[in-house]
């Protein structure tokens, strides 16, 4: 990335890269020497390990140097993590920061400080090892963003605010008494959106709602060490201003030597930071990550539809705030994509890894964690890392996390080296939080008088099927399946709709599909949670005939049916049994009715708390 006399290369990010990136592999051109290490210091499993909650939705996480992590949701509520010396994380305090919607937040380069903006027109200061608050700004305007701008060179601890709907930049000192210290208002025309800063290089990077980015420093750019153009003609800088199109996310790599652009029009823009020149643009188009599903992936129409159809969605609300981010070595720019979140090499192009690829939700904001939670850390020359060096990654034993919030989520999530923490007693989606009062007046309305189960076995003619029930999530459909399994009421119903590839269908007395009731006998409405989805194959929900018409019949599908989401009430996963169940979906079956030809029984079902 230092050489300033690279071409600039436009890739598509995916696994099967440029014949002239597979070129580079084959003549052994390898740029990276130390790849394998480098890699090795990133999260590489598909699926997340663990979530945590908060009680609304979660719009920023961020990873701080002094090994905290900082997650707030859009109720003002700010939550400090610390990573721990083994694995994952411990919470280590709440506050109730704002009293409206939080917009921004944002840390300084060491790790020290903290810093919040809400719609309530304040700034919070947090220090951050001692996990305190230790100064609030009032404004008479709304935030926009706000950016720590502060080095070596500076006597006070600075901050960079932008108001709302505005093109004026204040910065105050953020343990001051909240007094504009100076005021930025002629570097863009137009109302700022992003503001960004190089620590070391003392730079500013920040665009506006007509595309502008702009490269500046509080006295004169041109005079800068770091900076080699007379003109910006000379750059890129006009380059989503000529497009017409605006900036959704900025970073800058570690060593400040680059810095890379998402923009609207899908594109992802790598520019060396000196000559402010584009070195690599990958694209990131729709048809391309639509090929890339279809052809590699190998996934379903209906699931591309679907993703796409989010990405309608999201394009609809210009304030969702996205984030990218380097790697520590800044050969990886990271980045959530429709796919998942993306690993690409900035010298080839290639995409390394994707993460979340299979997981049904749309990331957002991503913030990485590369270190082992050790408060001292020696640093080693890379050429002891060797492959054939065990001692070495012993002593380093990094345990690398990727926190992610994604769109509507009231959770954040963490990608590591590990695979998901879920057994039959224990959720990867930890309930840190306590049920709202809404909350517990739905589960006691419905579970008044009853003895509440978590596990049911259904034994059938074929094998046994172990079920979890989602009790919290769907407090009536539970008791209404685990009481007529009590009751003995499923005992000798046949699996009467069967369809290969797709689910298996039972729970009618009459056979046919046509009867059955609730233990209230009448009809009860749908429960649906946003923590529960169809993008898993073995999930157990209630056959109904439209909206709340819920009865007696259940299904157990046997692929991921993310088209059932928001229609069918998802009572409960499959946790044991699964060859019995795709066994079941096999038979053969009548082509006009899709019942078995031999009748498949439900024996009895078994009920118990784990």
């Amino acid at each position: 990335m230092t050489n300033e006399k690279i071409e600039t290369k436009k890739v598509h990010a995916d696994s099967t890269t440029l014949k002239l990136l597979d070129k580079y592999i084959e003549t052994g051109k390898k740029l990276n020497k130390f790849e394998s290490i480098y890699l090795d210091n990133l999260p590489n499993k598909n699926e997340y390990e663990q979530s945590y909650m908060h009680l609304d939705k979660v719009v920023s996480v961020i990873v701080t140097k002094t090994n905290f992590i900082i997650s707030g949701s859009r109720n003002g509520h700010i939550k400090f993590w610390k990573k721990q010396e083994a694995e994952g994380i411990e919470f280590v305090k709440q506050f109730r920061a704002h009293s409206g919607k939080l917009l921004y937040m944002c840390a300084d380069k060491n790790g020290d400080y903290f810093a919040s903006i809400s719609d309530d027109k304040t700034l919070k200061i947090f220090d951050v090892v001692n996990f305190d608050m230790i100064n609030m700004i009032k404004f008479l305007y709304v935030p926009v963003t706000c950016v720590w701008c502060y080095g070596s060179q500076h006597t006070y601890k600075r901050i960079a605010v932008v108001k709302a709907n505005s093109h004026i930049i204040s910065i105050y000192d953020g343990l001051g008494d909240g007094s504009v210290v100076v005021e930025y208002n002629r570097v863009h025309r137009d109302n700022i959106t992003i503001l960004k800063y190089a620590y070391d290089k003392d730079i500013f990077i920040s665009t506006d709602k007509i595309g502008m980015l702009e490269i500046w420093n509080s006295t004169d750019i041109m005079k800068s060490p770091h900076i080699c153009w007379t003109s910006k003609m000379d750059t890129d800088l006009y380059r989503y201003f000529n497009k017409k199109t605006t900036i959704k996310s900025i970073c800058i790599s570690c060593d400040e030597l680059s810095f890379a652009i998402m923009s609207c029009d899908k594109m992802i823009d790598i520019f060396n930071l000196k000559t402010c020149k584009i070195i690599m643009t990958i694209d990131e188009s729709d048809s391309i990550n639509e090929q890339y599903l279809k052809v590699l992936a190998q996934t379903t129409d209906m699931e591309i539809q679907r993703r796409i159809a989010v990405e309608n969605e999201l394009g609809k609300f210009s304030h969702l705030k996205y984030e990218m981010t380097f790697d520590e070595s800044g050969n990886y720019l990271i980045y959530p994509t429709m796919i998942g979140v993306k690993f690409v090499d900035v010298h080839t192009g290639k995409c390394m890894r994707v993460l979340g690829q299979n997981e049904n939700m749309r990331i957002l904001t991503i913030a990485l964690f590369q270190g082992s939670g050790r408060t001292e850390t020696k640093f080693y020359p890379m050429e002891m890392y060797s492959d054939e060096n065990s001692y070495m990654h012993s002593l380093v034993a990094n345990d690398p996390i990727l926190f992610c919030t994604a769109h509507n989520k009231s959770r954040f999530y963490l990608f590591s080296s590990r695979g998901p923490i879920e057994t039959e007693t224990i959720s990867r989606d930890v309930y840190n939080e306590r049920p709202t009062k809404d909350d517990m007046n739905k589960i006691s309305l419905y579970t008044k008088k009853f003895i509440a189960f978590n596990i049911a076995i259904l034994h059938t003619t074929l094998g046994d099927v172990t079920i979890k029930l989602h009790m919290e999530e769907c407090p009536k459909a539970c008791e209404n399946f685990a009481t007529h399994a009590k009751n003995g009421y499923y005992n000798g119903h046949i699996f009467h709709r069967v369809i290969k590839n797709f689910m298996i269908q039972t729970g009618d007395p009459q056979g046919d599909g046509r009867g059955g009731k609730s233990i209230w006998n009448k009809e009860f409405e749908d429960e649906f949670s946003p923590n529960l989805k169809h993008d898993k194959a073995f999930s157990v929900s209630m056959a109904n005939a439209g909206p709340n018409s819920n009865g007696s019949q259940f299904f157990i599908t046997v692929v991921p049916a993310a088209w059932l989401d928001g229609k069918h009430t998802l009572f409960g996963i499959t946790i044991k049994g699964m060859n019995t169940v795709d066994q079941i979906s096999k038979v053969k079956t009548d082509e006009d009715t899709d019942k078995p030809l031999d009748d498949i029984k439900i024996i009895s079902i078994s009920l118990k708390n784990v």
